[in-house]
């Protein structure tokens, strides 16, 4: 080879278009326009230079580009193109080798060169091979799996084109210099032992004011794009218990606790200790809430019923005994003499209905104000404007046909509502609203909650798993509204199962489709209008139950073409056009929301395709970015002036309840993708990750019981009874990962001191996060709150019970987390510039509503909000200089104070448990004073929880309250006067 033969080289061809190279912005690279210089305005002088080849003869090679668009015709004489030119390629090459071989003639006696040649040529052609098959795969990639070129961990390569010669002469031809092509050496994404790689040292990364790309972001966390994560790994999703079955899916919070490393040794305590009497000399008293808890458990389900058979000569089965039709006759007469007797005077019962349009409504849109009242004021035969002045008792009830039931049903569930929205969740502060005469008028007559039974019992008399009237629907959705305030909570399965019943009862009486397409005039009217606010109101519930658990979702989004409601004063549910108005823009905005929670939900409990990390990065960085630009961050919303005006308290607390059911879908998959690589042992994503999740649960934990406690502030404690519920579903969550963190800090502590060098700064750290954890944050914020809804909501009783118990283990019981201490921990790798940092994330004040953060807060939840990695391990710690000095007079306060942690006991809540006590035990206890129930248990996962072992044989053991021995939990069948909580055994099982 003529050593002075010049060799032509290809100048790099610029990728982005000519505008943004001149703005030296980052370019998208779009066809024929990118988004940048459509965002502006600009699109016409949006234009790419085309790339001129020339081969080492100076022969002109053509660059054909591939191009999805074009007919069928141009498609298929592209590819002939391409293929052709590969051919020419090779032939080149082959041609090439031979002359090689002659000119290394008189080298023969030494072949070393020429294998070395020819291998180098070899690798040539497999990086052309590589390159053309890149191009035409990167067109039909999907959205799961992400153009592997493009995801380069490496530095950015230009790849060689699809190329065309315009000669076959016998000439070299210029490549460009061998290079690792990314992934090029994966034949299978499943085979890749770990994800972690090295990026180069060159490269750039983002600053803090600049938004970071998920490339970049993958590329610093040194993750593979491609790396699949499985979210049903790693946990059973098949519990039994008793003569039930639970499936977790994989956003449910029990996934979370099984899979993760550390919190779930919790799980393991409560299930080595079975039993624990947390309450004593406790009478119990008779109640209609008792069985609850034992039909959730299942227990009820196996009760002998030897007592209970009929005989031969039973009144039932005698030839004497009524038709079924008599008797279900005789039933309606009693449930209208029932309703009769609750129903309270005219007074209560038109002031509850005008309040329930006011503040209910908003929420349960299901109801026209007109018809409803019409309805309700022939039934009763009372005047809404004359009797709302004077107490009248309702003597008799006009129930003139069978459907009037399923109107008083929804009566019943209507004065429920309305007298709950009386009651905010805490009204011991000063400046709390005084109730107006009319509101301590309604106080004064409680709806208690024997009008949910009411309603229940007037359902039952439609058959609904058939086509049914209207009525009935409304009925039966307004119920399951209120199961959100009365269930309990995370268990409470039997929400999925009637939001299934209710979707296809919906579906069989047309309401996923739209009113206009039966008959104009009724999409035209206030029916059209409220058709499509139920559907869509079921829509939302089918939606938040999906992200709250990750089943599989009942409504599929090509079933329907109901159109949203749209807002016009004639065709109006409600007297109240502002809020009417207010209404829908929510339900709107709610469902753009929802559908993009379900899209992405719907892509990661997938079960026939696994998600790549690239596209759960890349789709939270867009969910957090819309949510952002829409809402802010919690402590806008929460600040945002309302100005007393009704209509925008409604929307407030939508946007409230929208940002708790983001947090619902999006800490679970933060809290897998954190497991996925704890696992693997990522020590620079585990970092990230944790800093992340805990930059998004804080403001939820810190404002917490300001949400709780100052409702009337922020959006109105009348809205407490609806924005409740989905914050105790989303404290629970975050609470695990919040948790699960805490003892990674403990375990880190405790590794640090008793290591050979002790650094007194980071013990320092390490003190005063554990301040922060235990005292600052649980015991004077978190607890405080739960305490107040223990008392009125029965899922929150259950979590004080549980997170009492965690309490008292992070206390004094850290031991029980030994076997963790082998386990990766990623607290273990933190500088105390990490540790500094995680300190001001776990600030409670950084990030409650009534105080300011600080000036490192701000800049650390901007960064993570915006998911950027700025930070070189081998830079000088970014903040240094906020570190605290050992030596500083703060240290011996916060020793004090730890002290004093390790002493807290949690507070007496006797009242509660005994209220709870009566509402739960009572009557089940009387039912079975001469039954025993013998059980028996085959299940694989019952091993720990002592299986075929008779239920009979659990008794009762007391405990001393420093006895951290804690137990578990199942019912005494023989003693009706205490009450063994299996409250804590229920919740982690």
């Amino acid at each position: 080879m003529d050593s002075n033969q010049s060799k032509n080289k290809r100048n790099r061809m610029p990728l982005s278009c000519t505008v943004c190279r001149k703005r030296k912005v980052k370019c998208d690279r779009g066809k024929p326009h990118c988004k940048v210089c459509e965002k502006y305005k600009v699109a016409h002088l949006c234009s790419y230079n085309s790339p001129k080849w020339a081969n080492s003869d100076g022969e002109q090679v053509v660059y054909v580009e591939s191009n999805n668009s074009g007919d069928e015709y141009d498609i298929k004489k592209r590819r002939k193109l391409n293929r052709g030119s590969y051919n020419t390629v090779a032939n080149n090459l082959n041609k090439s080798l031979e002359s090689n071989k002659l000119f290394h003639a008189d080298e023969a006696n030494n072949s070393t060169p020429v294998i070395h040649e020819l291998n180098h040529l070899k690798d040539k052609i497999k990086q052309i091979e590589a390159s053309i098959s890149v191009n035409d795969y990167s067109a039909s990639t999907t959205p799961l799996k992400p153009h592997s070129l493009s995801l380069s961990p490496f530095k950015n390569q230009t790849p060689l084109p699809p190329i065309q010669s315009l000669s076959t002469s016998n000439s070299n031809i210029s490549l460009p210099p061998i290079q690792p092509t990314s992934y090029s050496n994966y034949s299978d994404v499943r085979s890749i032992a770990s994800s972690t790689y090295e990026p180069s040292n060159k490269t750039r990364l983002p600053s803090i004011n600049a938004k970071a790309s998920t490339d970049d972001l993958l590329m610093y966390l040194k993750i593979d794009p491609r790396d699949e994560i499985d979210f049903y790994e790693g946990y059973p999703s098949l519990i039994y218990k008793f003569s039930r079955i639970y499936s977790y899916g994989p956003l449910a919070w029990m996934s979370q606790l099984m899979k993760d490393n550390f919190s779930k040794s919790l799980r393991d305590e409560v299930l080595l200790n079975k039993r624990r009497n947390i309450f004593k000399n406790l009478t119990s008293k008779d109640s209609n809430f008792e069985k609850r808890m034992i039909d959730t458990i299942g227990i009820d389900d196996m009760k002998p019923l030897s007592n209970l058979n009929a005989t031969k000569e039973s009144s039932f089965a005698s030839k004497k005994n009524p038709s079924l039709s008599t008797c279900s006759e005789k039933l309606q007469i009693k449930l209208i003499e029932k309703l009769r007797n609750f129903i309270p005077n005219t007074k209560v019962l038109w002031l509850l209905i005008k309040r329930f349009f006011k503040y209910c409504y908003p929420f349960a849109p299901y109801l026209d104000q007109s018809s409803f009242i019409k309805d309700v004021q022939r039934i009763t035969k009372s005047d809404p404007n004359i009797d709302i002045l004077i107490e009248k008792e309702i003597p008799t009830l006009q129930i003139d046909k069978k459907l009037d039931l399923a109107l008083m049903g929804s009566l019943m569930i209507v004065l429920r509502f309305a007298y709950q929205s009386l009651v905010g969740n805490s009204e011991n502060e000063e400046d709390f609203p005084i109730k107006s005469e009319e509101e301590q008028y309604l106080l004064s007559h409680p709806i208690v909650e024997e009008a949910i039974e009411l309603a229940e019992a007037a359902l039952d008399q439609f058959k609904t798993y058939r086509r049914c009237a209207l009525p009935i629907f409304q009925c039966s959705l307004l119920i399951a509204e209120h199961q959100k305030v009365d269930g309990a909570g995370a268990h409470d399965d039997c929400t999925h199962i009637y939001i299934g019943m209710l979707s296809q009862l919906a579906v069989s009486i047309g309401l996923n489709r739209d009113p206009s397409f039966f008959d104009q005039d009724v999409g035209n009217s206030r029916l059209g209008t409220l058709w499509r606010k139920i559907w869509y109101g079921l829509l939302s519930l089918d939606t938040i139950n999906f992200i709250k658990t990750g089943s599989s979702r009942i409504i599929s989004m090509d079933s329907f073409d109901t159109k949203l409601p749209t807002f016009d004063p004639l065709t109006s549910n409600i007297e109240d056009l502002e809020l009417e108005k207010a209404v829908i823009e929510n339900f709107k905005k709610k469902y753009e929301i929802e559908t993009r929670f379900s899209r992405l939900a719907s892509h990661v409990v997938s079960l026939k395709i696994k998600p790549t990390i690239h596209y759960i990065v890349s789709e939270l960085m867009k969910l957090g970015d819309e949510l952002y630009e829409k809402f802010g961050s919690f402590r806008d919303i929460l600040s945002r002036d309302h100005n007393n005006n009704n209509s925008k308290k409604v929307s407030v607390a939508f946007d409230v309840l929208i940002y708790l059911q983001s947090l619902l879908l999006v800490q679970p998959l933060m809290a897998h993708v954190l497991v996925h690589y704890e696992n693997r042992k990522n020590i620079t994503a585990c970092k990230f990750f944790s800093f992340k999740t805990i930059s998004m649960i804080m403001p939820l934990i810190s404002n917490f019981h300001e949400v709780v406690c100052d409702s009337y502030k922020y959006f109105g404690y009348q809205f407490d009874i609806f924005v409740t519920p989905t914050m105790e579903l989303t404290i629970h969550k975050s609470w695990i990962s919040y948790i699960s963190l805490s003892i990674k800090i403990i375990l880190a502590n405790d590794k640090h001191a008793h290591s050979g060098i002790i650094d007194k700064e980071k013990l320092h750290l390490f003190k005063k996060i554990r301040y922060q954890t235990l005292h600052q944050t649980i015991e004077k914020s978190y607890l405080p709150a739960l305490r107040l809804l223990a008392g009125r909501y029965f899922y929150g009783w259950k979590l004080l019970k549980a997170h009492e118990f965690i309490f008292k283990l992070l206390q004094n019981k850290t031991n029980i987390f030994e076997k963790q201490k082998s386990l990766f921990n990623v607290v273990d790798y933190f500088t105390n510039d990490d540790l500094s940092k995680l300190y001001e994330l776990m600030n409670v004040n950084n990030h409650c509503a009534k105080s300011e953060p600080s000036d490192i807060c701000q800049k650390l939840m901007k960064k993570y909000r915006l998911y950027i990695c700025d930070e070189d391990p081998h830079d000088v710690p970014m903040f240094i200089s906020q570190l605290v000095d050992p030596s500083s007079t703060d240290t011996g306060s916060i020793s004090s104070n730890l002290s004093a942690v390790n002493t807290i006991s949690p507070a007496d809540n006797s009242l509660q448990d005994n209220f709870w006590l009566e509402t739960f035990y009572s009557k089940f206890a009387n039912d079975n004073d001469n039954a025993a129930l013998n059980y028996s248990v085959n299940s694989p996962h019952f091993t720990q929880l002592a299986a075929d072992t008779p239920l009979h044989d659990f008794t009762s053991i007391h405990l001393d309250d420093n006895d951290l021995t804690l137990a578990g939990l199942l019912p005494n069948m023989k003693s009706a006067d205490e009450f063994i909580d299996g409250t804590i055994y229920e919740m982690y099982n």
